[in-house]
């Protein structure tokens, strides 16, 4: 996978991030942090939409909150940080949040016309010129 680095991507990662320890699970499109113990930010560093998802991981279940683009594999990453059985929580069904839902059997998310409307997928060039770069 080629990152894309012009821009407005140059940018990124935000030096915010520097103040929190970057996890073993990173891979060229993700960089992840334990921001407080048992909740991780999944965080899509290299890219126009920065979208982070959250790994909250209790006693018995975990929570993915949004699964980001779908350009990488972030199942993969969530399997590395934990094996407690999963659920899936999409904030919005803008699709950097919903992209990676595919990966993942079952996904909740709020229901609103919005969502309803959005949950079969949509066309974004945005996306697509992205991940073709």
């Amino acid at each position: 996978m080629r990152l894309i680095n012009n821009g407005f991507c140059k940018q990124l990662p935000r030096p915010e991030y520097s103040s929190f320890d970057k996890y073993k699970s990173s891979t060229n499109w993700f960089e992840v942090f334990e921001v407080e113990k048992n909740i991780w930010a999944i965080y899509e560093a290299f890219q126009w939409s920065e979208v982070i998802s959250y790994l909250i991981v209790g006693t018995q279940t975990a929570l993915l909150f949004d699964t980001g683009n779908g350009i990488d594999n972030i199942n993969d990453v969530v399997s590395q940080l934990t094996d407690k059985p999963l659920q899936v929580l999409n904030s919005h069904s803008h699709f950097d949040h919903i992209g990676g839902n595919y990966q993942f059997k079952e996904i909740l998310s709020p229901s609103s016309a919005f969502s309803i409307k959005n949950s079969q997928g949509n066309h974004s060039q945005q996306v697509k010129t992205e991940a073709s770069s």
